[in-house]
């Protein structure tokens, strides 16, 4: 499992679609993804904008969320946020 910012998680959930989501509450979101498949351009759009189009808190987050994920994996992974 990969523990990842909740913006990074909510834009992985809409990355992937519902089908992929394992639980998503108010408190919590696991989602299963394959890294190499992930748009990581339109993940760092979405963060940004959840920032309020602050750049530095997206990078932040983004580095956070994928500095130790292998992003040319394709194995399916359970990304996770937990409050």
């Amino acid at each position: 499992m990969i523990l990842v910012t909740r913006f990074v998680a909510e834009a992985i959930v809409e990355e992937v679609g519902i089908d992929n989501v394992i639980e998503d509450t108010d408190s919590d979101i696991q989602v299963l993804a394959v890294p190499s498949a992930l748009n990581t351009d339109d993940i760092r759009k979405y963060v940004t904008a959840q920032h309020g189009g602050n750049e530095d808190d997206a990078d932040v987050d983004m580095k956070y969320s994928f500095n130790n994920v292998d992003m040319t994996s394709q194995l399916r992974e359970t990304f996770y946020w937990e409050e």
